[in-house]
């Protein structure tokens, strides 16, 4: 299932961010960082690319993947929701983040599967 997604995985460590603001669609249109963008559909052969910045991997276990996956913010099943989904698309991950070793090791495992 997961031999689709090509993990473009950096380990990074960032102390500073800047999220801009996404409102949510209305009519069609989807506004980011203040300008306002058409909502269109996909074409079946564009990549997705899925990006987690995570302040505190250490909250996560040493073997877990550092990825909030919650009842109300469930992250990761949107990622794995997506691989079982779209079986034909390029599904691409980005994650940036102070990781354990075993947290990168974890990664490469799961990508792997």
């Amino acid at each position: 299932m997961f031999s689709r997604i090509r993990g473009l995985i950096s380990c990074q460590s960032h102390t500073q961010t800047i999220a801009p603001t996404i409102s949510p669609p209305s009519s069609g249109h989807v506004s980011f960082s203040g300008v306002d963008y058409p909502l269109l559909p996909l074409d079946h052969q564009t990549p997705l690319v899925f990006q987690w910045f995570e302040r505190n991997p250490d909250r996560f276990g040493k073997n877990e993947i550092p990825i909030v996956n919650t009842q109300k913010n469930p992250y990761l099943n949107n990622i794995i929701n997506a691989a079982i989904i779209e079986k034909e698309r390029i599904i691409g991950i980005f994650v940036d983040g102070d990781f354990s070793n075993g947290q990168k090791k974890h990664w490469q495992n799961w990508k792997k599967m």
